[in-house]
């Protein structure tokens, strides 16, 4: 039996994997070739950006026929309720997650139930 706040989350995209796998490994963050997960192309570590975060888990970028799966394992979410999960453009999480850039958002595509910022 799953925790329950673990949260496991799919996610499709079109978008070629190489350049889903470039923006995932620019600058410091991880990628692998394969190992993280079977025809992985890449793999993303999710940890807090400062003291009161609790989140942590794992995104995997696994190349498909037609795109990219993305699976994502997040353990510690706070609270009930819908949850999403989004891509930084750089994978530096120092600055209480400030030095990450933007979204990650090549089609320029909104979320499902945001608030009005869009965050």
């Amino acid at each position: 039996m799953e925790p329950a706040n673990e949260v496991k989350e799919e996610v499709q995209t079109q978008k070629p994997a190489d350049e889903v796998n470039a923006a995932v490994t620019h600058q410091q963050m991880p990628a692998v070739s394969a190992g993280a997960a079977t025809g992985a192309v890449g793999y993303a570590k999710i940890q807090p950006t400062n003291d009161a975060g609790t989140l942590t888990g794992q995104v995997n970028f696994v190349e498909q026929k037609g795109g990219l799966q993305v699976d994502a394992e997040v353990f510690s979410v706070p609270g009930a309720g819908p949850h999403g999960f989004h891509i930084h453009e750089v994978g530096a999480c120092h600055k209480n997650g400030d030095a990450a850039g933007g979204h990650y958002n090549p089609l320029a595509v909104k979320h499902g139930f945001l608030p009005k910022d869009g965050h």
